[in-house]
């Protein structure tokens, strides 16, 4: 077992400045959160509960805009198409990009850490760190062709699993399997060395229903970003898709966003057209350069 170090620690022994920032690991729904409420503070009006069925845009016009599940529609100078993998706005912006199979899946769960209590000694074992006991902390372990990582936090644990892809894995989060097939699996590493037993213990006490077997496929990028009259505009994994264990959509995602407002506040309510089409080119590059230092463009 590797002992604990703080980056700090990791930064100095690497001959770097111990005092860098750190990342920090943080919970979707709370990151979510944090960009609701400072849309809201800017008075921004969201409305919930509304699936998008379609896309449109007028050219002679200058709009765009979308219809929604209820038969309401909404137009704009500009959509912004966020919707992920399989956009409704592929119909107008270009054609669903085909998966292929990476032959890998992740086993993922979260759950309240009151959960914990049904073994003393996998909580104990499973604590945070620091004088207080109160500080965050990822555990790794590595195994042939599998990796798992830990993320206890004060309000909830945290686990993923990386393995073979099997009958039961799908894109799916509602794809739910039982801990007794993580444990099979567990179990079937080769080797004289097994798991951790406090992480098959942690598998085991999962709660039911937690437990999804994401199958992670891979796509190739939308060969195009935006609308033909270039009002509607694609980004995340609308546009272009990471595997979901790279970590890596959100932030893509984040990064266009940033990189269209300021496009568009350069361009002007006038130009609309020109802000997206130079959204896009600079996007195109550097995600392209992205997939170049994942060894992924061949």
């Amino acid at each position: 077992m590797v002992k604990p170090l703080k980056v700090a620690e990791r930064l100095k022994a690497a001959g770097l400045d111990p005092n860098t920032p750190p990342g920090t690991f943080q919970m979707r729904p709370l990151i979510y959160r944090m960009f609701v409420r400072q849309v809201e503070r800017l008075g921004v009006k969201i409305d919930f509960n509304s699936r998008v069925t379609d896309y449109f845009e007028d050219a002679e016009k200058g709009t765009a805009g979308v219809t929604t599940q209820d038969g309401k529609r909404y137009d704009a100078d500009v959509v912004i198409a966020a919707d992920g993998v399989g956009s409704k706005s592929q119909k107008l912006v270009g054609g669903a990009v085909r998966a292929k199979s990476s032959g890998r899946a992740m086993w993922r769960a979260a759950f309240p850490i009151e959960h914990m209590d049904k073994d003393p000694a996998v909580k104990e074992h499973y604590s945070m760190v620091g004088p207080d006991k109160d500080e965050p902390i990822v555990r790794t372990y590595l195994a042939p062709g599998a990796y798992a990582l830990t993320l206890t936090r004060p309000d909830t644990m945290i686990w993923i699993l990386n393995h073979d892809a099997n009958d039961t894995s799908s894109e799916s989060w509602d794809n739910y399997i039982s801990s007794e097939e993580v444990l099979k699996g567990l179990d079937a590493v080769p080797g004289a060395d097994k798991w951790d037993p406090k992480f098959k213990d942690l598998v085991a006490i999962t709660p039911p229903n937690t437990i999804v077997n994401f199958e992670l496929l891979w796509r190739d990028p939308q060969l195009t970003w935006a609308s033909p009259a270039r009002r509607v505009v694609q980004i995340g994994d609308s546009a272009h898709t990471f595997l979901p264990a790279s970590g890596n959509g959100a932030t893509q995602a984040i990064e266009d966003a940033i990189t269209l407002a300021s496009c568009l506040q350069l361009a002007g309510k006038d130009n609309i057209p020109d802000g997206i089409e130079a959204h896009t080119r600079y996007r195109y590059v550097h995600f392209v350069s992205s997939l170049e230092s994942f060894h992924l463009v061949f």
